[in-house]
Formats: C-alpha cells, structure tokens, sequence
C-alpha cells in the first residue's frame, strides 16, 4: 500500500510518495496503475486544470484505493466546457474523498462527477465530501446499464449545485440509476444504495426542455436504497416542463426509504419529494417540505409498459407547509396503484400559495387508485380547497380518521362535485365513516405557530424543529386517531416526526407529533431505539426540580430503561424490569450524580399497570417515578401524595446502589 501525492509545486519527474516529492498533474495520475489500498492525495487548496481525474484501477474488500485531499482544505479540479471532472467505469472498492469539482457551464451535456457500470458486478463505491458545481448537465452521476450490478454505493456528505441541466433532458444534482424500463427477471441493477447529508441545490433546469431537468437528487432502478438526511432546495428554477422536476425522489424502485429529509423552495414546476412510477413498497416519512412550486409530496403512477405498478407506497410522519399543494396522489388512464397508505402527517396550506383549483391532497384517479389517507391534520387558511379529485373514479380513494380545520370556507371537490361542507362531502360520499359511524373531525388542531415552520438546514432533519406543527396543551389530537392496525392492518411504526415514541396501545395520534413532551436530561430507550428527549437542557444542580410528562401522555410498553445525563455527559440507566422485581433486575454504574449534592427528579405518567409484583393503587389517577440522586441513588415509585407503590409481598421495597 503506497500514498501517492499530487501538488501545483510538484514535478511528473517525481515519485510522487511525498509530501517533498509530489506529482504535478492529474494527467500523471491517470498514466499509473495502483494496487489495493494505494491512497491519492491532491494539495488541499490547489487547482488542477490540465485532465479529468479518470480512475485507472479497482481496490479490494478491505483495502479501498482511496482518492482525496491531503493538507489544508480540499483541492479543486477545475474543468473547462466539454469536460468532466472525474470519472471511472466498472470500479470496485473505490473511494473518492474530500474534492472540490468544478465545471464550465455552457449548452453541452458535460457531468461533474461520473461512474458508470456497463458489464457484470461491482461493489463498494464510496463518494463521501465531495462538491461538484457549474456543470452543463448534473452535478454527481452514478450510471448502472441494462445487465450490470452495483452494490455497496455511499453518496455521503456531498453537494451538488449550480448544474444547469443545459440539455434541457433528465439531469439532477445527484443521480444514481439503471436504465428506464421495466426489471428483466424482477433484477435492479443498483442494489442497497446509500445517500446521506447530501444537499443539491439551485440546479436549474432548462425552459423549454423535456423530461426532469433541474432536480435535486433521484435514484432509481434500486433495490433496497436509503435517502437520509438530505437537503434539496431552490432547485428547478427554469424547467417548465410538464414532466416536473422533484427536490427529492425515487422511480422505477423497490423497497427505498425517503427520510430525515427537507425539500424547500424548489421552483418552476418543482415537487418537494415524490414515490413515482414504478415504485414498489417505497416510503418516505419523517420529512419536511415546505415552500415548493408544485406537490410538496407527490404519489404518481403514469402509463407505461416500460415500468412496473405502483404499489405499497407510504408516506407518514412528514409536515408540509405552504406548498403549491401538500399531498398529490395520481393515476393516469391505464395505470395502476395499489396499497398506497398516508398516515400521520400534518399539513397546512394558506390561500396564497395554492391556485384556487387545487387542493391541500390533491390529484385525480383516471386509472386504478386504491389509496388510505388516515390520521392527518389537514389544515386550510383563507379557503383553500382541503380536497381535489376532480376527476376519475375515486370509490378505491378512503379518507378516515383525518382533521380538517379551515379559517375559511370548508370544501371539496370530489369527482367534480363541489361540496362546501364536511358533512355534504361525508353524506354524499361515504368518505370519513366506518361502519356508519363518523370518524373524521374538524376541529382546530392547536398547533403551536402554524405556518411559521421555518427552514431547518443542515442535514435537514433537527427536532425539536419545526416546533410549528407540534401541538398545544390544550389540543387533542395526540389521542383521537384511528388505531391503524386493527381497521387496516397498517403498522404505524414507533416513533412521531419528532422522534418520540408513538402512543400507548389505547392512544393513537393524529399529525406528525404523537403529543409526547420533552423531558430534561433524560432519554427514553424501549428495545434497540433511543429516544433523547432534551438533551441540551441541564437542570440546576443547586435546586430540587420536579419533571413530568404532560396528562395525555405516557410511559410506552416496557421493557423500557430511563436514562439520566449528568451535566459532563456521562450517563446512568434505570432499567424497568420485564420479569419478577428483584435488585438484580434493575441495573446502574456505580457511582455518584453529583457529589454531595441531594436532588430529586419526578416523572409522571398517566396511570398503568406494571408486570410481575409492581402494583399501582387503582384509586390514584396518576403515579410518579422519584430518583433520589447524590452519594447514595435510591429508586422507588410513589403516588404524587408520597405513598410507595413499590411493594415485595406487600412490604415497600427500596433499591438502593452505592
């Protein structure tokens, strides 16, 4: 394994295995061969104008060739029109690192930085930190043929933007994808893709193009893939296109997941997020859009029998605010979806960012629709239409257990049919009824500042942000919901957009926050999933404070553990047992919280019955977990008037740890 090294002070006459000898151009680098776990290493804050960067050589399982920046910064290979930056073609084990590429923008088709896969299986390309900008065409393409296999690919920590999608065609900030067409013998050609902390944006498009020109970031022909904590905004701003271009999205896929993701301000004809044809059991959840042209999230299937049906979508858990529509869901004549479920989203729209002939959910049934929209909070100012399905056959479309508040008037256009009042709609339709019996609601939700969401940033994805859409004391969404399972057989998952555990099994929210309330210096762990509730706020040490979760609230199904931070970031748990109570079952490092220094914590819940010989008196309402915490940790439960509700054969039971 040999680190070779590339300077604007260097000389091709070098061996190039120094910082005191380097190599001068990336021209040089492209003549060589290198083994496996051979690193190439340009001069941090120089440029290299003389060749796109082409990779030689492929690594193997364990000893990646690894291509990237040595020094101070990163360095930029800058590339004139016509030009791509790097490229490689049927490369495994191959990581490219802590770049900056630059291009030209002009009319021609040139890409940033580009692999392509054209024959048998690769594995294992890693792009991680990498800047490409002021391409003609995309910023950062990953191209798998027809008969080819990639596994292995991480796009992380990468930004694309300033892409002009100059040819007017299907070009995007980032891309990773196969051919356009149907799975010879149900085979993806990109399989487990990973992209993560990416941002794309202002990637332009091109007016008077065709296809999706000026998106953020797409994948497609996937088997399995995640987006994750990715960025896409102020994309699209010249394609008027009716094929739109999307912040963030997936096509032509199987079993991809969209999440932790925020899509904003993306112009034109833009979608914020979009599961389109072809998709497969594709999810996006824990997602904020807000401010784009067109659907913040769309649902679509066209006709094509080039691609597969679309089925199992699922989009939960994610807040859209003031797009030009929260929710498209839509077939085109001849196609088909199936399985489509919507659930737990919140979402709000004011009259100024909608045209008047669309709705907050918005789309058409012209082929075969069969899609749930349950437990959302749909919130309408100034009038907004709340629901559009002008045309179509709309009898597989099921709205149940939703929220519906306006500021304005209440209407629907269902089938072309203008109803302006939720019971018209209901009355007429059938819709928001189970057996008879209504469902729906049209209450004001209490969201805390509706319509000033904000814009995260980031990598997209920062609870307690967008405070906006969480709820009010006083709301009583966190419990009015439909219990997914038992009407549809839908799992609705374990935890809100906020990344707080779901309800208890008699509690089911609706909207993207279940209601649960931060608690200071403390976690919540049920199974493999950590919950941090605060972790920046510290309580004074000098005080006694006591913490509770809010009435509606709750402790979820145990086992569960209460974790305690102290303020140098050290922890100690609290396990509650699942089996018989015993000392051995309930488990902390030794040690102190702060040293002489008595305090005590409370945590209330909602009354419920422990396991095994935890009892709680059935006629207090509420009981509370008291930590008494200094030289000496000492754990019991108690009713808030102090009586001890943790008992071994009827005699109160105190654990204690030095």
């Amino acid at each position: 394994m040999t680190t070779y090294y590339v300077s604007s002070a260097g000389n091709n006459s070098n061996n190039g295995t120094s910082t005191s000898s380097p190599w001068l151009t990336v021209a040089k680098v492209n003549a060589q061969t290198f083994s496996a776990g051979d690193n190439i290493f340009f001069n941090g804050g120089d440029t290299f104008t003389d060749a796109t960067l082409t990779i030689p050589s492929s690594g193997s399982a364990g000893s990646p060739i690894t291509f990237g920046s040595y020094g101070t910064g990163r360095a930029t290979i800058s590339r004139s029109a016509g030009n791509r930056g790097i490229t490689g073609t049927n490369l495994s084990y191959v990581t490219v690192q802590d770049l900056i590429v630059v291009g030209t923008v002009n009319v021609s088709t040139t890409i940033g930085v580009y692999f392509s896969y054209t024959s048998g299986t690769s594995n294992n390309l890693i792009l991680d930190n990498l800047d490409a900008s002021s391409f003609p065409s995309s910023g950062i393409v990953v191209d798998v043929s027809l008969g080819a296999v990639l596994n292995g690919l991480s796009i992380s920590d990468c930004v694309a933007h300033g892409n002009t999608s100059g040819d007017g065609a299907n070009n995007a900030g980032i891309i990773v994808g196969g051919h356009y067409g149907s799975q010879p013998n149900n085979v993806y050609e990109v399989i487990n893709p990973i992209i993560a902390n990416c941002t794309a944006y202002s990637n332009t498009g091109k007016a008077g193009g065709s296809g999706w020109s000026g998106s953020g970031i797409v994948i497609f022909q996937c088997d399995g893939g995640l987006i994750t904590n990715c960025v896409a905004h102020d994309n699209g701003a010249n394609n008027n296109a009716g094929s739109e271009p999307v912040g963030i999205w997936t096509f032509s896929a199987r079993n991809v997941v969209i999440q932790y993701c925020e899509s904003y301000n993306n112009l034109g004809n833009c979608d914020g997020f979009d599961l389109d044809g072809g998709c497969i059991n594709c999810t996006i959840q824990y997602c904020y859009s807000h401010g784009n042209a067109f659907n913040g999230i769309s649902v679509f299937q066209y006709n094509s029998s080039s691609i597969s049906t679309h089925s199992g979508a699922v989009v939960r858990y994610c807040i859209s605010e003031n797009d030009g529509l929260a929710l498209g869901i839509a077939v085109s004549t001849g196609a088909t979806m199936t399985g489509c479920v919507v659930y737990g989203n919140t979402c709000y729209c004011d009259s100024s960012h909608i045209a008047s002939t669309r709705g907050i959910i918005d789309g058409f049934g012209d082929g075969s629709l069969s899609a749930i929209i349950t437990n959302n909070i749909i919130y309408s100012v100034g009038g907004t239409k709340v629901i559009s399905f002008p045309t179509g056959t709309l009898t597989g479309l099921q709205f149940k257990g939703n929220n519906y508040y306006t500021t304005g008037a209440f209407t629907v256009n269902w089938g072309g049919v203008v109803y302006s009042s939720y019971s018209a709609w209901q009355t007429a339709t059938g819709q928001e009824k189970i057996s008879g019996i209504d469902v729906g609601h049209t209450l004001d939700p209490k969201l805390v500042s509706p319509g000033n969401g904000g814009t995260i940033g980031g990598d997209g994805y920062a609870p307690p942000a967008p405070t906006a859409y969480q709820l009010l004391s006083t709301s009583t969404m966190s419990t009015l919901g439909l219990n997914l399972f038992t009407q549809f057989g839908i799992d609705q998952g374990t935890q809100d957009y906020y990344g707080f555990p779901l309800g208890p099994a008699s509690s089911y929210p609706i909207g993207a926050w279940s209601g649960v309330t931060g608690l200071d210096i403390l976690a919540l762990v049920q199974g493999q999933q950590l919950i941090d509730y605060s972790p920046d706020d510290i309580l004074d040490p000098a005080t006694t404070q006591a913490i509770y979760i809010s009435q509606d609230s709750y402790i979820p199904v145990l086992p569960y553990s209460l974790i305690f931070i102290r303020p140098d970031g050290s922890q100690f748990t609290v396990q509650a047992p699942d089996v018989a109570l015993g000392a051995s079952n309930i488990t902390t490092p030794k040690g102190t919280f702060l040293s002489g220094t008595y305090m005590t914590y409370t945590i209330a819940w909602d009354k419920f019955t422990f396991p095994g010989v935890w009892t709680v008196i059935s006629s207090i309402s509420r009981a509370s977990c008291t930590f008494m915490v200094g030289s000496l940790l000492e754990v019991y439960l108690q009713t808030e008037s102090g009586d001890n509700l943790l008992t071994e054969n009827g005699t109160p039971l105190l654990i204690e740890y030095t």
